[in-house]
């Protein structure tokens, strides 16, 4: 147990909370804490991820998995639609292909219902897809909050990849990756 250094302060209407990574996840989860904990205060909270969102599934957020199921075999029918009217000799989706192509889906109802969260808490929540190793994106979306919110008073630095795997088991490549998420975005 550690002692309180200084008083908890509230969120107010003039904070501007900028998250990388905040779109899902553990960084995610903190930050609707946060809101909750801070309701009604008018804070706004900027989500940075990679993601591009997919603009129906903000619609989804309270669909059930039946809907889900019924949306992502439509998905399906769509792309098997696509290989007839490109000619291509596979006339058949891989389990594969079609897994690929509803993941961006289910990232982009992630991020719709953190928004949902932080929003039912009275707080403002906007998303930004940027990649924090791209440093003129981050320099734009810096630019664009300071315009429309006003200065950022609190950063979150929660980016990163998943790799699953033991330090000694990850190839350089993928080592340089995973870190160069954690130090170099966070510069």
């Amino acid at each position: 147990e550690e002692d309180l250094v200084d008083e908890l302060v509230e969120l107010d209407s003039s904070d501007v909370i900028l998250a990388s990574g905040g779109g899902s996840g553990v960084t995610a989860t903190s930050l609707i804490s946060l809101s909750s904990r801070c309701s009604n205060a008018g804070a706004t909270f900027v989500l940075l991820g990679r993601t591009e969102l997919i603009p129906e599934t903000a619609d989804w957020i309270d669909w059930d998995e039946e809907k889900l199921e019924q949306r992502n075999h439509s998905l399906r029918d769509t792309m098997l639609e696509d290989y007839v009217m490109d000619s291509r000799p596979q006339k058949k989706v891989s389990i594969v292909e079609w897994e690929n192509a509803w993941q961006p889906y289910l990232r982009s109802l992630d991020i719709n219902a953190t928004i949902d969260a932080i929003e039912s808490c009275g707080n403002t929540a906007i998303y930004r897809s940027c990649d924090v190793l791209e440093l003129d994106s981050v320099i734009s979306v810096g630019k664009e909050i300071g315009k429309k919110y006003g200065p950022i008073t609190i950063i979150v630095h929660g980016a990163g990849v998943e790799d699953s795997k033991l330090v000694g088991d990850k190839d350089l490549v993928t080592f340089e990756r995973v870190l160069n998420i954690k130090t170099k975005g966070w510069i």
